[in-house]
């Protein structure tokens, strides 16, 4: 296997395109025509249709002597759910559990069956997050991953077609796209395509277009396909319009990727649409891609170019598969749990974590304690003070009025301790506020307080573990919630999460916490 190599893999409609490409030039191609795809795996053996393809996958790479194994798998937008959509602008640490509810609005099927990965997009200004939400059936992207891997391939990331797409046009034109272009990607029927709506090569919008038309290449076939194809973009640009109306840039220029032999389809679609149409004979740009390919493979060249040209998106399906893989493992019971952390991180992981929570206890009772006896004492001693005035010496010398001072200065120093013994604020209902509060699968790590200027912060550090990385988010906000419910925390005037991470411990994902209590005078 050459160094720096990596493959491109796209499924069409009716073929497999392989490239292979290194040091950013494709040096093999391989387009494997398939007459009907392979059936989606009923359970967790292979169907006889995967198996073939993986086979016929692997001897065409033997053929052509292709040794490279890491490949990046490119999906059609039929294979995927691609929606965009807007959120509040709120803390980094709360996306993610926000774009998990807000999606719910989007797909027609619950987030569990799904694997997806999101790209946000902030935008401080108007105070908003633009939103682009891919996913795809466990399914589908399983069957995929089945075929490929039986065909002897690696996978490194899993990705939209028209990210390859976005990619490859950014390699072979060199285009800035600083203001926003279209890229229509059209296939070598001329039955389907795409158009993806992109500003600085960040997507905003991405749409399959049906073009299935009489597709000879004569004058009245382009004429017919330009009109087709100009009407799905109107349609993309006016649903783009109507989406984020406060957000749409008039688009004057297109790029647009067609059959080399569709010359005249640019110059037609430039009059119906009056607007800039370029369409660039990619092939034209032998130099960087190293041989010919056509539209199909163009595809998979992109995708093969992952770590050769940066997109502004990080989105790996794949990725985010692992991690659901990791999170649908059985769930152990809370001991089990409890055991294997203490085995892996700590030997004494827990029996630390109960003792410390009982010496910040026992402390906070014993700190209370020892204040309040030493408020009793002083006010004993006060109260006998006032007492031993009446034995006072030379009491001839002392007016009446000295005497009435005397004694409200005394009174002073009695309310004074009275006041802070009364108005003194104990802990104790706040730890019982923290017990009661606490969501199923929570734990606390660390409880601390200081008190600064007259002023107490309280902050609670745990974990929490429901083996669902979303419901752990839910279960965090929802115990920020409780406690700012709770007329124990009412004092406080500001309660807020400090930090909310995944983490691993031993072989769990859990997902730890930070609430911060602050600028209250205890």
């Amino acid at each position: 296997m050459a160094k720096n190599s990596m493959l491109g893999v796209s499924f069409t409609y009716d073929s497999i395109n392989i490239v292979e490409q290194q040091a950013g030039k494709a040096v093999n191609s391989i387009k494997i025509h398939i007459d009907n795809k392979p059936e989606v795996s009923a359970g967790p053996n292979t169907t006889k249709g995967e198996a073939d393809t993986a086979e016929l996958i692997k001897n065409t790479l033997a053929e052509q002597n292709i040794a490279t194994q890491e490949a990046v798998l490119a999906l059609l937008s039929k294979d995927l759910i691609i929606r965009f959509f807007e959120i509040p602008l709120v803390p980094r640490s709360e996306i993610a559990s926000t774009v998990g509810f807000e999606a719910k609005k989007y797909v027609p099927f619950k987030l569990e069956e799904l694997i997806f990965d999101f790209q946000p997009n902030i935008d401080r200004k108007n105070k908003k997050i633009a939103i682009l939400f891919i996913s795809i059936r466990r399914e589908i992207i399983d069957r995929y991953m089945s075929i490929l891997e039986q065909a002897g391939l690696s996978i490194v990331s899993v990705e939209p077609m028209f990210f390859s797409v976005m990619r490859a046009v950014k390699h072979i034109t060199k285009a800035a796209t600083k203001a926003p272009i279209a890229i229509i990607d059209v296939d070598s029927s001329f039955e389907r395509g795409d158009i993806t709506v992109i500003e600085r090569f960040y997507p905003l919008l991405s749409r399959d277009l049906n073009l299935k038309i009489y597709a000879d290449k004569d004058k009245d076939a382009i004429e017919s396909i330009a009109l087709k194809l100009g009407n799905e973009i109107r349609i993309s640009l006016d649903y783009y319009r109507r989406q984020f109306p406060g957000s749409f840039v008039n688009i004057e220029e297109l790029i647009l990727l067609a059959p080399r032999d569709s010359g005249a389809l640019g110059e037609t679609l430039t009059k119906e649409l009056e607007m800039k149409v370029l369409a660039p004979d990619i092939n034209d740009s032998l130099a960087l891609i190293g041989k010919e390919l056509d539209l199909e493979q163009i595809r998979a060249y992109g995708a093969s170019l992952l770590n050769k040209v940066s997109l502004p998106i990080k989105i790996n399906l794949l990725a985010k598969m692992a991690i659901k893989e990791a999170e649908e493992r059985p769930p152990a019971n809370l001991e089990n749990i409890l055991t294997i952390i203490a085995e892996n991180v700590d030997k004494n992981f827990v029996i630390k974590n109960v003792a410390v929570f009982l010496i910040v206890a026992s402390a906070i009772y014993l700190l209370g304690l020892r204040q309040v006896m030493a408020v009793n004492t002083r006010l004993k001693s006060i109260k006998t003070g006032r007492q031993k005035l009446s034995i006072l010496k030379d009491m001839k010398k002392i007016t009446y009025p000295a005497l009435q001072t005397f004694e409200k200065e005394y009174e002073k120093k009695i309310q004074a301790v009275e006041k802070l013994e009364t108005e003194r604020s104990y802990l104790t209902p706040k730890l019982s506020a923290v017990a009661k509060s606490a969501e199923k699968g929570i734990w606390l790590d660390r409880i601390s307080f200081d008190d600064k200027q007259d002023k107490q912060n309280l902050i609670i550090r745990g974990f929490v573990y429901l083996a669902d990385g979303q419901k752990e988010f839910v279960a965090v906000n929802q115990f920020l919630s409780n406690l700012k419910a709770s007329e124990e925390f009412s004092s406080f005037k500001d309660i807020s999460l400090g930090e909310v991470s995944r983490l691993k411990k031993g072989e769990f994902d859990l997902t730890s916490f930070e609430i911060q209590c602050r600028d209250v005078k205890m």
